[in-house]
């Protein structure tokens, strides 16, 4: 598993938001959760703090305030890593944190 690395959201209501993004760093290994940023269905907003992602050529908005930690054996397939977003995705998450 790591940083920035997409998992299919296994929940049975994932239609709205088919992925999960995963943001732990990937010195926190021994953990047998992660912490993970839903990604929906594109709702067309342009903040900071929801930045759209492209998956497979269609973007998807991260559901940065719903960020939480879940059980690895919750995560299903890796679809992809977002590691390019990097700054974008922390961006977002520090905004959380500091407001700015």
């Amino acid at each position: 598993m790591a940083q920035f690395d997409v998992y299919e959201n296994i929940n049975t209501n994932n239609d709205e938001i088919p992925y999960l993004l995963d943001i732990q760093h990937k010195i926190l290994t021994t953990f047998n959760t992660r912490v993970v940023i839903p990604l929906a269905i594109n709702e067309k907003t342009t903040q900071i703090i929801n930045p759209l992602i492209t998956i497979n050529d269609k973007e998807f908005i991260m559901l940065t305030t719903q960020l939480a930690g879940i059980p690895i054996n919750r995560l299903g397939k890796k679809v992809c890593s977002l590691s390019s977003s990097r700054s974008k995705i922390i961006d977002a998450v520090d905004f959380i944190i500091t407001g700015y």
